[in-house]
């Protein structure tokens, strides 16, 4: 543990019963003069405050303990010391209002005393039966049950060992599922590994690790990779540590321009993000996720680090290599039978709902295609990101737009098959983002044979490569749903757009297949 840390010991979850106290053990490392200990309970279901917030508990410590014993019984707490001596909070808070809840979420959080500034957190899932616990923990599991190639091929050393790291490592994302695509592989062909984010699903918590837990592998056959896509404040400890090679993965900076209305502080952290590349000249070697991406780091660093002769030789350097481990088994032919019909045309999309993303304009689109075909569905899945921008889109349907609300169904946390089964379903993939690194839910369409309608920027460009439906103005959506319109109306100019997208399929899969990245960290 590092200094001023906190971990729950020995444990990735727990299982209650409300006949008897669950309990744990807590690890503090800090000068505990300087913070206080809380201990947060929420509903795993809903754990946002007010609604699903069950209550917190603040301790004023002393540095006589360092070990403390959790006592968590009917939604009540209790802390001893590891003596057993009972420790009385300085202050408590409880919902007034009655919580259900069929599960908990139990928050450590150590906090500065003067500022209330979160100094570091642990999470534990506390489940109130092995049955739930097992459905929480299914869709991991079913995840790391994928198929992968094996290494049998490739020459490395069964003494190397590999850290994953990353910033947010969270499942199904498209940095998060690159990690952990990367983690299960290794695993699987008996390869050490380990993972690290600051930020993580809590899903994730019985493989990913807390930054506070990476320490110097002073090894001379350890490689770590970390994959960059926002502001990290860990960047300098993470680029100082000492092992035998160091790679930078960079995913592209989501351009700060398109955060600044909704999502104000992550766009100072887009922004502040182009500052920190600088870190590169400590790694070893770059990869990015594309040609247009590194083109960007490029001449980011040309304008910025003109004198900096190493990061010019780093970043010139970089490879290419897709942010794809494994592809989802596609089957064309199923895909392009009975389609399209009038009374059947879906449109899809899939990705964060967050303004980057533009979804007023695919719902602006969608608006007029259904004056040409009442029938026609949208279905848009993702975690909302931002409540502001979910309240504007809301204002767009009820004041601006004339689309009835059966029409569209808004879904999230569906499982792979379950999104696999909205591909196969769907008529048209459609995305109106504008600023783009690879973009993997447009990937995924082109290898499922859904025909992709999305706004013309380089990385989708590149994607595409003159297949698929592109457009450059956004000013007239009721001429680009004409021209969808007619291509559905045309079976073969629709089939004419499937066989061409099929055929950049098989040149996209030979290229992200994950072989050359695996190669790429085992030299």
């Amino acid at each position: 543990m590092t200094k001023n840390s906190i971990k729950i010991i020995g444990v990735t979850e727990g299982i209650f019963n409300d006949t008897k106290p669950y309990k744990l053990k807590v690890k503090i490392q800090s000068n505990f003069e300087n913070f206080i200990f809380v201990l947060d309970l929420y509903s795993l279901e809903n754990p946002t405050h007010e609604i699903g917030h069950i209550g917190f508990y603040v301790y004023k410590l002393t540095e006589k303990c360092s070990e403390f014993l959790v006592y968590l019984n009917k939604g009540d707490i209790q802390l001893t010391s590891k003596a057993f001596k009972k420790i009385n909070p300085i202050s408590t808070w409880i919902n007034k209002t009655l919580v259900n809840y069929e599960n908990l979420k139990l928050i450590a959080v150590l906090r500065e005393k003067v500022t209330n500034k979160i100094i570091d957190d642990y999470s534990l899932p506390i489940f109130r039966d092995k049955l739930n616990y097992e459905k929480y923990r299914q869709p991991v599991i079913n995840y790391f049950n994928q198929k992968y190639f094996n290494l049998d091929n490739f020459l490395f050393s069964s003494k190397k060992e590999f850290l994953i790291v990353s910033n947010n490592i969270n499942y199904y994302d498209s940095v998060g599922n690159l990690c952990l695509d990367l983690y299960s592989i290794l695993i699987k062909n008996k390869i050490k590994v380990s993972m690290y984010a600051n930020f993580f699903d809590l899903r994730l918590n019985n493989v990913v690790n807390k930054y506070n837990q990476l320490v110097n592998k002073k090894k001379s056959n350890c490689t770590l990779i970390y994959f960059y896509s926002i502001y990290d404040k860990n960047i300098g400890f993470i680029s100082s540590i000492k092992v035998n090679k160091k790679i930078f993965y960079f995913h592209k900076i989501t351009n700060y321009k398109y955060l600044e209305v909704f999502s104000t502080e992550l766009s100072v952290l887009a922004r502040n993000s182009l500052n920190q590349l600088t870190e590169i000249r400590n790694f070893d070697k770059v990869i990015t996720n594309s040609v247009y991406t590194k083109q960007l780091l490029f001449r980011y660093c040309k304008k910025h680090y003109l004198s900096d002769s190493l990061i010019h030789k780093i970043v010139s350097t970089a490879k290419v290599i897709p942010p794809v481990i494994a592809g989802n088994p596609a089957n064309t032919n199923d895909l392009i039978s009975n389609k399209p019909t009038k009374d059947k045309i879906k449109f899809l999309y899939i990705g964060r709902i967050e303004s980057s993303k533009k979804v007023e304009d695919i719902l602006s689109f969608y608006n007029e295609f259904i004056k040409l075909n009442e029938n026609a569905s949208l279905t848009i899945v993702g975690t909302i990101s931002n409540v502001w921008y979910k309240n504007f889109l809301d204002y767009l349907l009820q004041y601006k737009l004339s689309i009835p609300g059966t029409h569209i169904a808004w879904l999230c946390n569906l499982s792979q098959q379950e999104i696999i089964d909205l591909y196969r379903a769907s008529t048209f993939y459609i995305s109106m983002s504008e600023d783009e690194g690879f973009c993997i839910p447009v990937f995924d369409a082109i290898n499922f044979g859904l025909p992709v309608l999305a706004f013309d920027i380089p990385a989708i460009r590149e994607l595409l490569n003159n297949s698929g439906i592109t457009f450059k103005s956004k000013t007239n959506f009721d001429k680009l749903a004409l021209r969808v319109h007619d291509i559905l109306n045309k079976k073969n100019k629709y089939l004419q757009i499937v066989n061409k997208q099929n055929l950049e399929s098989k040149i996209l899969l030979k290229k992200s297949n994950g072989r050359n990245l695996i190669r790429e960290i085992l030299k």
